[in-house]
């Protein structure tokens, strides 16, 4: 059904999101279902996560800055 291929994404997106941030700053050394569980977490909130370019570095979203 619709619901269970959008849990599926959701589940796949989550777990992509924790591969790139298990090398971040802020996540380094955590196991992927924590970090999972924290990214999770700050999805569910009823605001928007906005990160700067330096915080998206820090947790493992983005590798540098490019300063063209």
């Amino acid at each position: 059904s619709q619901v269970d291929f959008a849990k599926r994404q959701n589940e796949r997106m989550l777990e992509i999101y924790a591969e790139r941030c298990k090398n971040g700053e802020f996540f380094k050394g955590q196991q992927r279902r924590t970090i999972i569980d924290y990214i999770r977490k700050k999805l569910q909130e009823k605001t928007d996560w906005i990160l700067t370019a330096e915080e998206a570095i820090h947790y493992g979203f983005a590798d540098e800055i490019y300063n063209g």
